[in-house]
């Protein structure tokens, strides 16, 4: 019976036997230093747990004013972790969703019965919000044949027809532009990486924003409770 040779630091014995005394040296360097990495990155997250645990109105409100301080450097960070988790992240807000269908429309009815002027008043008080709507809106009106030219389809970074090409390659069944719009049972345009995750005074990332690779098609209930969600977590822009 032949014995199967240990793999040391991820490589093969037969490999290691080939290797150079350099070589050994040099590997066995790599190994620890990604050992410390982790070990520090491991450290610090156990770290800030327990500062949570300790006082986390503070932990928090440390935590904002990080990202008071760096906004760029947060916001690109949030942009990379969503590209990278948008399947993930999908699958928990259906299952989410799911769970508390009933409660959450409830919710959404209580509260715009008590707040009939928020977008006005959000329009109003807050650029960003009000950039956001508009860039919707223009979009949309854009896909209706309502307008050929303009930023909204210049951003796209493709024409109208590719853009509905775009979006039926990724239709989930039951998908069809007979129930795209607002009502239930229909889907909506998503921004992958949401509108309030960039900043909409810098023209330079309004395109990036809008680019068609940023699209796609999602059941409205779910869009709906993926912007709750994102309105709970982004930090309002400096």
């Amino acid at each position: 019976m032949t014995m199967k040779k240990k793999a040391v630091y991820g490589v093969s014995e037969d490999t290691l036997m080939a290797m150079s005394s350099e070589e050994m040296v040099e590997l066995l360097s790599r190994k620890k230093e990604a050992w410390r990495k982790t070990r520090r990155r491991e450290k610090k997250r156990i770290s800030a747990i327990l500062r949570y645990r300790a006082n986390p109105e503070k932990a928090n409100r440390d935590k904002s004013n990080r990202r008071k301080a760096n906004p760029e450097k947060y916001r690109a960070t949030d942009r990379a972790w969503y590209q990278k988790n948008a399947e993930k992240e999908r699958a928990a807000t259906r299952a989410q969703y799911r769970k508390h269908a009933e409660k959450r429309k409830a919710e959404a009815r209580a509260w715009r019965k008590i707040h009939p002027h928020y977008d006005l008043y959000r329009r109003q008080t807050d650029l960003q919000f009000k950039l956001a709507k508009n860039l919707r809106t223009r979009l949309n009106s854009a896909l209706k044949g309502n307008f050929k030219r303009g930023s909204a389809v210049r951003d796209l970074g493709c024409s109208i027809a590719e853009l509905k090409t775009h979006l039926e390659k990724q239709f989930q069944p039951g998908m069809s532009w007979k129930n795209w719009g607002k009502e239930e049972g229909c889907w909506q345009i998503d921004h992958i990486v949401d509108l309030n995750r960039w900043d909409l005074r810098d023209p330079l990332q309004i395109k990036e924003a809008c680019r068609f690779e940023n699209l796609r098609p999602l059941w409205r209930h779910e869009n709906l409770s993926r912007s709750r969600t994102r309105k709970s977590k982004t930090p309002k822009v400096a």
